[in-house]
């Protein structure tokens, strides 16, 4: 399980909907700037990470610049043999 969690230059943090339950797969969220720092929280330390929005990879904590429009990010959480991808539609207004 992790949180996930996206901040913008305005250092406040993007609301997922619905909130965030490791069960579910699915969120939205709303971005007003250009940027948002993406980063997951894994519930285990040694969990693996990756962020993808596009065809780009992005390291955990990184800035992700949004298009104007709906934006997908998947997140993946891999342990051992364990992998979960959660995907946020963010929406740059």
């Amino acid at each position: 399980r992790k949180r996930r969690n996206a901040r913008g230059a305005d250092g406040r943090s993007l609301a997922l909907s619905p909130a965030f339950d490791a069960d579910k797969l699915t969120y939205t969220a709303t971005a007003t700037g250009t940027s948002d720092t993406v980063t997951a929280s894994p519930k285990q330390a040694r969990a693996r990470v990756t962020i993808t929005h596009g065809s780009k990879t992005y390291p955990n904590g990184a800035a992700i610049k949004w298009n104007s429009g709906a934006n997908k990010v998947e997140i993946a959480v891999e342990m051992g043999v364990s992998r979960r991808v959660y995907t946020v539609t963010v929406t740059k207004s």
